[in-house]
């Protein structure tokens, strides 16, 4: 089973056989830690411990929020703990213990990608509530939102799920991200006393504009599944055949640009979207 990394760093200052790296496979982040003072002497510490990769990043969103977190993980045996910018693993709270200094908002995004293009993340659909991950994503993407052109089409649809979250919307299924029904998100809002649901799709592209044919397919989903409305986000923008067709139609389909989610997103305020926000076009 392939593994991807989190962290893998040497540590020049002991043996350069030292190590800690951090990597995730088939759902477990493990923690593989090696140090050596002495070779002669023997003086050699290690610990290799793991953790189900969603409660791992749980815990990282909890101390990037200011909480101290311990991780208690393999029978109890070992232990993560996670505060400021440190983690500290050790074996039974004795002998070995390692202190590790990292760039603490770098390591949760990586461990973020990591961990939602991994195969058991991708092959499932799953709710959306904004929990702790979903929040330090906000905030990570509040702070500095050209992150989301590095992100994996995967990852970008996590990030809107987590958006449709922080504007009120409930009842979010992400589906899985192969033969997903035509759709990436499926969401429930209200607007007064009315109930809406809602299909998402969501494209990265870097620069591909999202023509007419992608708008069709997807209001084409939204009338099979009888839902109120569809909306399309994307990091690049539409095309102006796309935008002048569902003009008529922009209290059912909403189209939301690179431009416009960039304008909210980053506001002083949380985007809180009516349905009637959320369905309109692009400014053209």
């Amino acid at each position: 089973m392939s593994s991807r990394d989190i962290l893998n760093i040497g540590d020049p200052r002991r043996d350069r056989k030292s190590h800690t790296w951090v990597y995730e496979s088939g759902g477990q982040v493990t923690f593989d830690l090696y140090s050596v003072f002495d070779w002669l002497n023997e003086e050699i510490d290690s610990v290799r411990t793991s953790v189900d990769s969603a409660h791992y990043l749980e815990s990282m969103a909890r101390a990037r929020l200011g909480d101290s977190v311990k991780i208690d993980c393999d029978g109890y045996e070992n232990s993560i703990k996670i505060y400021g910018n440190t983690f500290s693993v050790s074996n039974n709270g004795v002998g070995v213990d390692f202190g590790i200094i990292i760039d603490f908002d770098r390591m949760f995004l990586d461990s973020f990608s990591v961990i939602e293009n991994s195969e058991p993340r991708l092959r499932r659909g799953r709710d959306v509530f904004l929990g702790p991950v979903e929040r330090v994503l906000l905030q990570s993407i509040k702070e500095n939102i050209s992150l989301l052109q590095n992100f994996s089409p995967r990852e970008f649809e996590v990030f809107i799920g987590a958006l449709l979250a922080n504007s009120g919307f409930y009842n979010i299924y992400l589906s899985r991200f192969v033969k997903d029904g035509g759709y990436d998100l499926y969401a429930v809002c209200c607007e007064g006393e009315e109930e809406y649901t809602v299909v998402v799709e969501v494209k990265h592209y870097s620069s591909k504009r999202v023509g007419i044919e992608i708008v069709d397919r997807l209001n084409g989903v939204r009338d099979r599944l009888r839902a109120d409305g569809a909306v399309i986000f994307t990091t690049s923008s539409f095309t102006a055949a796309a935008v002048k067709e569902y003009q008529t139609s922009s209290s059912r389909v909403g189209l939301v640009d690179y431009s416009r989610l960039k304008e909210k997103v980053c506001s002083s305020e949380n985007w809180t979207c009516t349905t009637s926000d959320m369905w309109q076009l692009p400014r053209r």
